[in-house]
């Protein structure tokens, strides 16, 4: 194509009359060496060549902006400050060209003839040392490797450069390299001019003030001759540089031809394209930001934000200390992307971006951040914080620490702002319903919308995570907490929860677990409570929900403690037993060791009538449960299982076998200890009990003769039933099992032989169905309770 002749033409516009001047320089020794460690080892990615390129960039124009403000004469060849990019397929060249301050022939070899020799970070000192005001620059580039990333893809790289101030008298060098022993220097004269497209259009701009750097890239990095890819990277690395950053475009478009008008014809169009857009929105006063550009900003800079995806909230804030500064933009998401849960630990979630002077640095960075803060979106900015010298890497050291402490305390405080915002909102809504004096005002009250609740469905898991971090955030953690509760089924806080608790419940916060609300609402270990009038809140996410009931991370909220329903030791408070002392804390602990002492003497004198009952299903039961006994709270449930305080629960139980490492052996180790707690009232259980008592009463005591005094001696019998006798009644054992079986079931264990429950199911079956079916009487219409009628 012609604009291919033309780029030839300039190249050889540019090489005339040079090999007179040019100037062979070796490099130092040790920057050989250092060269194969920035080109193998030192970047991860070869896509950061461009980034430092640009920032180099950045810096000239920042330099030469700093060096005007006090010598105009700097800019008054008119250029404006830019930086542009652009490829040729052909020559596989890539060029990226500022106009900046530029470089003279000392320069030149002062800072790209030695790794590690620093012109920005020079130009820094010397401002410094003058007591200049630009000494506190927004300077990028500190460590003088940026340049030399260029090798990691290109085998040959010509820079030519012109120091301003640009007049008829300057002179301009080229320096050439392909990174091994040595480098050139050469004088190309004057300012070259623009090279112009067929379209009248600029194909290559004028090198003037500036320097132009031309990569000859290896053949084994086609995918950098890719415009698409390039102007990704650029918009990627530079979209908030101050100044503009342009790719051009060449391409064929249809237009009208001018002779005849009417006609279309296609021609070559060049275009340069600017990548980078307004400048930093966090770099600006928060009251000068609108709504509308916080959403757009959260729409285009994050991964995985739909188009019209509008954030849950934000926090805008500049930071700074005494040994640190850093401005931010923190974002919270108003939903979870559909894999985040599945991705956690696996992959980092790119979801805090860093940037050193408004030039990328790395796009996960989790170092700033708590793990159970992943999903918080957001920019910082930083000139304080450290970075190794590939500028990919944050060093771990005070401050970045410090730094994670402050943006963990906004992330806290923006959730907590947002969970205000809707507790207003209710408060108004509720406000509206209470003044309102007739239907036609109560139809003007307008249900808010629910902004937190919504929030903490997608992302209430990770809160919860944020428990077990230290303590002195767990307080506000727990304030940020909802659950749903059994008076309505709708989340609620623990603040709202001890608001309204009856004052009988004390310092308890009743819970119960489950791996669902639908499975929680059937559990019997509910009905009881709730019948009682005292609100339970649900546990329904176990795998995350136990923590507050594992007594060594010792999860407490304010002076409340959580007590879950299931355990052994929970007694429905009785409001006859409270007075108003239990209310002072001095006297609260000594009342209820007075009523546990009284209940569990009530007890024992149940437990005594009722003994051959009790022995009996322990002789049945065996190891499959810790201990038997009478339930006050059984409610129409014939019986609860329930385990020890301190133990775990039946959802832990279920979570353990469900986790990979659940095996045999381990699982051991790891049972709860269950209590079969027998409702004594109810039928089932009372036709045991009769069945028992009729068919198989304690045997008489034994009496024996002593050999030697010819004395009689009454020996009483160990067992309060006929225990040999009634182990043989299968249908008595099969119910006594079923029983227990199936109050496991209720209570959310999971069973470790579910044959045998299949073989007493058929075994039930048979002895009553079965019978029934071969009976004369099989045809009569009337119902029949044999399972009932068969214990009696």
């Amino acid at each position: 194509m012609l604009h291919k002749i033309v780029f030839l033409c300039f190249i050889a516009f540019v090489s005339l009359g040079l090999c007179a001047n040019t100037e062979t320089h070796e490099f130092k020794a040790e920057t050989n060496r250092l060269m194969d460690i920035v080109v193998n080892s030192l970047y991860s990615n070869s896509d950061i060549f461009l980034r430092e390129l640009l920032s180099n960039s950045s810096d000239a124009l920042d330099k030469l902006r700093f060096l005007s403000l006090t010598n105009p004469d700097m800019i008054a060849d008119g250029a404006p400050f830019e930086a542009k990019v652009w490829l040729d397929e052909d020559q596989k060249t890539i060029t990226i060209q500022d106009t900046g301050v530029g470089m003279d022939k000392e320069e030149l070899v002062q800072y790209l003839g030695t790794i590690a020799e620093s012109g920005t970070k020079a130009f820094a000192a010397k401002m410094s040392e003058e007591g200049s005001e630009t000494a506190n620059t927004d300077l990028i580039g500190q460590f003088g490797l940026g340049f030399f990333s260029a090798f990691l893809v290109a085998d040959e790289v010509v820079v030519e450069s012109c120091r301003a101030p640009v007049t008829e008298l300057t002179d301009c060098y080229r320096w050439t390299s392909s990174g091994h022993g040595n480098f050139t220097i050469e004088k190309i004269g004057k300012r070259a001019p623009a090279v112009m497209g067929v379209d009248g259009g600029v194909l290559i701009p004028a090198l003037g003030r500036g320097s132009r750097i031309i990569l000859h890239m290896k053949d084994d990095l086609e995918e950098y001759m890719e415009l698409k890819h390039i102007k990704d990277l650029a918009a990627r690395f530079a979209e908030f540089f101050m100044f503009p950053i342009y790719v051009r475009e060449v391409g064929l478009k249809t237009v009208e031809d001018d002779e005849p008008k009417t006609k279309k014809v296609e021609k070559e169009v060049i275009e340069w394209v600017r990548v980078n857009g307004e400048p930093p929105l966090w770099m600006r006063d928060p009251s000068d930001v609108s709504e509308e550009e916080y959403e757009r900003f959260f729409q285009t800079v994050f991964k995985g934000v739909g188009k019209n995806e509008k954030p849950a909230a934000h926090s805008h804030f500049r930071a700074a200390g005494r040994s640190d500064e850093f401005r931010s933009v923190l974002f919270l998401p108003s939903r979870a992307p559909y894999d985040y849960y599945q991705k956690l630990g696996v992959e980092p979630p790119h979801n805090l971006r860093v940037y050193t002077r408004r030039v990328f640095v790395k796009e996960d960075a989790g170092e700033l951040l708590p793990a159970w803060l992943s999903f918080v979106r957001g920019i910082v900015d930083t000139d304080s914080i450290d970075i190794n010298v590939s500028r990919e890497v944050l060093q771990s050291t005070r401050l970045m620490q410090d730094m994670k402490q402050k943006l963990t305390k906004k992330a806290i405080k923006m959730i907590g702002d947002l969970k205000k915002k809707e507790d207003n909102l209710k408060k108004e809504y509720q406000q509206c319903l209470d003044d309102a004096e007739d239907v036609e005002a109560l139809d003007e009250c307008v249900e808010n919308d629910t902004p937190y609740t919504k929030f903490f469905g997608q992302f209430g898991k990770m809160l919860k995570f944020g428990l077990q971090e230290d303590e002195k955030i767990k307080n506000k953690i727990l304030d940020l907490l909802l659950f749903k509760s059994s008076v309505d089924g709708e989340y609620v806080s623990l603040a709202e929860y001890v608001a309204r608790k009856k004052v009988e419940q004390g310092n308890k916060i009743f819970v119960i677990s489950g791996f669902s609300v639908d499975e929680i609402e059937r559990s019997p270990f509910l009905a009881s409570v709730r019948d009682a009038g005292y609100e339970v809140l649900y546990f329904d996410d176990p795998a995350i929900d136990e923590i507050f009931l594992t007594p060594h991370l010792d999860v407490h909220y304010k002076d409340y403690v959580f007590q879950s329903i299931t355990k052994e030791d929970f007694v429905i408070p009785d409001e006859n037993d409270w007075t108003p002392e239990d209310e002072d804390e001095m006297f609260r602990e000594e009342a209820e060791k007075v009523r546990n002492e009284r209940r569990a003497k009530e007890l024992r004198a149940l437990e005594a009538e009722h003994a051959p009952l009790l022995a009996f299903f322990r002789d049945v039961l065996g190891q499959q449960i810790s201990k038997v006994t009478l339930s006050r709270r059984a409610g129409d449930a014939p019986a609860l299982v329930s385990t020890g305080e301190g133990g775990p629960s039946a959802v832990s139980e279920r979570v353990m076998k469900a986790q990979a490492l659940g095996d045999a052996n381990m699982m051991r180790f790891y049972r709860s200890q269950k209590t079969l707690e027998l409702n004594r009232e109810h039928p089932i259980v009372n036709g045991i009990e009769q069945k028992l008592l009729k068919s198989y009463p304690a045997l008489p005591p034994t009496i024996t003769i002593d050999e030697e005094t010819g004395e009689e001696e009454v020996v009483p019998t160990s067992d309060p039933y006929n225990k040999e006798a009634a182990m043989r009644d299968r249908p008595l054992v099969s119910a006594a099992k079923l029983l227990t079986n199936s109050a496991l079931i209720q209570g959310g264990f999971l069973l470790d032989d579910t044959d045998d429950l299949s073989r007493m199911i058929y075994d039930v079956l048979e002895d009553s169905v079965g019978k029934q079916i071969g009976s004369p009487s099989s045809s009569s219409n009337e119902p029949v309770d044999d399972f009932k009628n068969s214990m009696l």
